[in-house]
């Protein structure tokens, strides 16, 4: 073992999810440090790297080790070149501060306060995501992540049957109406993002352990009416996001998490909007099946 790779150390948090990584620095981890990361983030779903201060080519740099990332661009078409992160802040884009909750701007970031996995709302959901705290107010906007493999084993074995072929549909166009019913998608995002089927049980790959996959972009269950659907995706996420599952990180500018989104939902949690708060996120694209190919996974600029 090399000397970063020694270094490295490793800190479960209680519950069932999350470790504290420290002696690392992501920007400058060699092949065998890596490696430690990599089979630490796949035991614990999310890693929280503190007081990294990545510049925004590092943060893209470590991502791309995991895999290709994901055009958040829901425009989809040939539109120049593609940004490799996406800043998440109540701040505009004259740098200026939006205060006021109900702004548009701040309703959209509500609708990331719902326990979700990044992107089951696309064909291939997303592998993974990296966000970095550039700016965090003293108080509130903490990120919650809870274990869907744990979630699953909880459930009582007739649950466990009656869900293992159950498949649910995801839609973009379904969450934001319930997040800003205003400010619906427009007709390009809409016919770019059709919904999608997604298993409500699917197996983690790194681990074999099978997994809830539900959240707010769910819509329906499949053969179940409306209502009947509601109650179980409702049941099913009540039940997932309860301790000991549930991690919630409280950020210090600077911090680096790195969660696994096949295994994991998270939300953000609420904060004084008359207060900053400026977090860059990488989303690292889904492994395509063999012989097909990610529609929305980015080559390399």
């Amino acid at each position: 073992m090399g000397d970063q790779a020694a270094a490295v150390v490793v800190s479960p948090h209680a519950g069932s999810c999350g470790a504290t990584v420290t002696g690392v620095a992501l920007a400058t981890l060699d092949e065998a440090a890596f490696a430690v990361v990599q089979q630490a983030w796949h035991t614990y779903g999310v890693l929280a790297f503190p007081g990294q201060y990545l510049a925004e080519v590092d943060q893209v740099a470590f991502s791309r080790r995991i895999g290709a990332l994901e055009n958040t661009d829901l425009r989809r078409g040939e539109h120049g070149s593609r940004p490799t992160t996406l800043t998440l802040a109540n701040i505009n884009r004259r740098g200026q501060l939006v205060s006021d909750p109900n702004h548009k701007l701040n309703q959209f970031l509500r609708g990331n306060q719902e326990w979700h996995s990044d992107s089951s709302f696309k064909r291939i959901s997303a592998k993974a995501s990296m966000l970095v705290a550039l700016e965090v107010p003293e108080v509130g906007g903490e990120t919650e992540f809870t274990d869907m493999r744990a979630a699953y084993d909880a459930l009582d074995e007739a649950t466990q049957r009656r869900i293992a072929a159950m498949v649910a549909v995801h839609s973009a166009a379904y969450s934001q109406h319930q997040a800003m019913p205003d400010a619906p998608l427009n007709p390009e995002e809409e016919q770019n993002l059709p919904p999608v089927r997604q298993p409500l049980v699917r197996v983690h790959e790194p681990t074999g352990r099978r997994s809830l996959f539900v959240g707010r972009h769910a819509r329906v269950v499949e053969g179940l009416g409306d209502v009947e659907s509601r109650t179980l995706l409702d049941a099913l996420l009540e039940g997932a996001c309860q301790p000991p599952r549930v991690y919630s990180h409280r950020w210090s500018a600077g911090d680096a998490v790195l969660w696994d989104n096949r295994c994991m939902l998270h939300r953000g949690r609420p904060w004084d909007s008359a207060k900053a708060r400026i977090m860059r996120r990488t989303t690292i694209a889904g492994d395509a099946p063999a012989g097909t190919i990610n529609e929305w996974a980015l080559a390399e600029q």
